[in-house]
């Protein structure tokens, strides 16, 4: 896998994929409510050295990442809070390394052979 730089891998982020996205517009053109801004994400932290993982493991190699230093203005952790749309009924279903699995797999059918 190509050497990629990342800040920090001990980072968390709140990622969403494809499926949860489409549900959440789904309910959100279905709503009534029209004039709020709604937060659409996995809802839990997860480590960005985590995420790396679940991608080395389904593309089967080992990614040459490169740790560099931080910049003073990199928030450490961020959290989607979704509480608002889960009134609307939103609930993430799809587990993020089934995200990555699932986003792989496109990729993978989409282009072909990786490089």
């Amino acid at each position: 896998m190509k050497s990629n730089k990342t800040r920090n891998a001990s980072y968390k982020d709140s990622h969403n994929t494809i499926h949860p996205s489409a549900n959440a517009i789904n309910i959100l053109v279905n709503n009534e409510e029209k004039s709020n801004i709604y937060n659409i994400a996995y809802s839990k932290s997860v480590y960005v050295s985590e995420m790396i993982t679940a991608i080395e493991e389904n593309l089967g190699t080992k990614a040459d990442i490169e740790l560099v230093e931080g910049s003073p203005a990199d928030v450490p952790s961020t959290w989607g809070d979704i509480s608002t749309i889960r009134e609307l009924g939103y609930r993430p279903k799809v587990h993020y390394t089934r995200g990555i699995e699932q986003f792989v797999n496109w990729y993978k059918q989409y282009y072909g052979k990786l490089n």
